[in-house]
């Protein structure tokens, strides 16, 4: 499989150590990523706080870039940037209007249909594929590991829909397909209040 990588602004800056580990996990798995060309910060919080066509028209700028790419998709690692791409993907196909404003914003039409996956929806899916144990260079037995999702993960459904809002276990089976015994918590889905750092 071949993605279009979007970095987002974070894995730029204050967690060069989180990129580090995506691509060389997709490496592990046979993943190829290819950095989107002229990607730009996905507008989370502060841009989609702004107000709506800047929310939209930012991360579909960078997916319209994907667009022409050619891949199976756009991956991410950040939660956050994964949340703002998807939401994008979700206002353009729900009304033509919202389209129509953000293809004037961006000088081009986009129609909202490169699918955005989630480093861990992929990593999930290979964890349950035949083979994945032989790449696993060191188990983690013995670890007993609480899963956090956040709040965008897997929020609002209607735009992630990859696992369930209030009790998802994707994390977990990979936990335990990595030999670790994972925990079961109730603060999984919590917010981590990132958003409270801008007010």
């Amino acid at each position: 499989m071949k993605f279009a990588f979007y970095p987002g602004c974070s894995l730029e800056s204050s967690a060069t150590e989180y990129r580090a580990s995506t691509v060389l996990a997709a490496r592990s798995l046979g993943i190829e990523l290819e950095e989107i060309p002229g990607w730009i910060c996905c507008g989370s919080t502060p841009g989609h706080m702004s107000g709506r066509l800047l929310g939209v028209s930012l991360p579909a700028h960078t997916l319209a870039a994907a667009a022409k790419m050619g891949t199976d998709g756009v991956l991410v690692s950040c939660a956050s940037c994964y949340s703002r791409l998807r939401a994008a993907n979700h206002a353009i196909t729900s009304s033509e209007a919202v389209a129509g404003q953000v293809a004037l914003a961006l000088g081009e039409a986009y129609r909202g249909d490169v699918p955005v996956y989630h480093m861990l929806e992929v990593v999930a899916k290979a964890a349950q594929a035949p083979g994945f144990e032989e790449k696993i260079k060191r188990k983690l037995k013995g670890l007993k590991l609480a899963s956090y999702y956040g709040c965008l993960l897997v929020r609002p459904p209607e735009i992630t829909g990859f696992d369930d809002q209030e009790d998802p276990q994707s994390l977990d089976r990979v936990v335990a397909a990595l030999g670790a015994e994972p925990i079961p918590w109730n603060h999984k889905v919590d917010c981590c209040g990132a958003a409270l750092a801008f007010t």
